[in-house]
């Protein structure tokens, strides 16, 4: 009986232990805390390009064809976006090269390398990935001897420019006006404030060329001659000027405050009159004389 009694009084007690605890406001303190910690987030690496052996060809000028497969390979440890390839005949001075050494006399203008990007571009590609595609070069036939490319064998380079990232360059520019590709691998533009040609490498390195009749250069293109052709309006003349530098200028009747200017399909250069209000009549230089520069003629 006495057991019963007591167990009955431990429930009891354990009940209103329960409902004593249940009832009490328990007491706390809030603060808060911080921490910094550090992730880390890689760097982009070079494409690899690499080039396979051409096939096809050989080349004569006007006809054959060679094509060069190449790949290009992610190298990085982590995944990189492919958004485009370029090609261009390597050239040194308005000349190809062969293995890295200019080869005087065959002009880089007369080939044409046209790029076949690999497919789907822009694309990811994992660390690894590779992607393919391949460069079509032809060879132009011109008006003049070509003997000097006899038997070479032209440096094509393979690129991935870089998407979207923008520099800029100094250095005796001053309100350029166009600017165009030249043969020799730089980059010619027209100086409109300080009256002269420009030349940058792809490197940045910006050379500026001046002569007497240079006055307000406007537009600039590359002849069939492999020099830079140029509308110079403020001294109503068309300039020509060779990679080396050499400016040579033409005016003729009629030529009156030139703007425009490009390469015709006939071996001319073709520039619109503004001066003279016929800008729906162009007029030509034509480019194709082999041992001195081209005189103007106007149609």
């Amino acid at each position: 009986m006495f057991v019963r009694l007591r167990k009955r009084w431990l429930v009891a007690a354990s009940v209103v232990a329960s409902l004593v605890v249940a009832g009490v406001a328990l007491a706390y303190f809030t603060s808060t805390g911080s921490g910094t910690g550090t992730a880390s987030v890689g760097s982009p690496s070079n494409w690899t390009v690499t080039p396979a052996t051409a096939t096809g060809g050989p080349l004569y000028p006007g006809s054959g064809s060679e094509s060069i497969p190449y790949t290009v390979t992610n190298p990085s440890p982590g995944q990189q976006q492919l958004a485009n390839t370029e090609a261009f005949v390597t050239s040194s001075n308005g000349n190809v090269t062969q293995g890295g050494t200019p080869v005087a006399g065959c002009l880089a203008s007369w080939f044409t390398a046209v790029d076949s990007s690999p497919a789907s571009l822009p694309s990811d590609l994992a660390s690894g990935g590779t992607a393919s595609g391949s460069v079509s070069l032809t060879m132009q036939d011109v008006a003049s001897s070509q003997n000097a490319c006899q038997g070479v064998s032209p440096d094509v380079s393979i690129q991935v420019p870089i998407d979207g990232a923008v520099t800029n360059y100094t250095g005796g520019i001053n309100n350029p006006r166009a600017i165009t590709a030249g043969p020799d691998g730089a980059l010619w533009f027209t100086n409109a404030g300080n009256n002269s040609i420009g030349r940058i490498s792809t490197g940045g390195t910006v050379t500026n060329y001046t002569g007497t009749n240079i006055n307000n250069p406007d537009a600039i293109t590359v002849g069939p001659d492999g020099a830079l052709w140029f509308s110079n309006p403020g001294s109503s003349s068309i300039g020509r000027i060779s990679t080396s530098g050499t400016v040579t200028n033409f005016t003729g009747t009629g030529v009156s405050g030139p703007y425009g200017i490009t390469a015709g399909p006939d071996g001319a250069l073709w520039f619109t009159n503004a001066g003279n209000n016929r800008s729906s009549r162009s007029s030509a230089i034509s480019s194709r004389a082999p041992t001195r520069p081209p005189r103007p003629r106007l149609c």
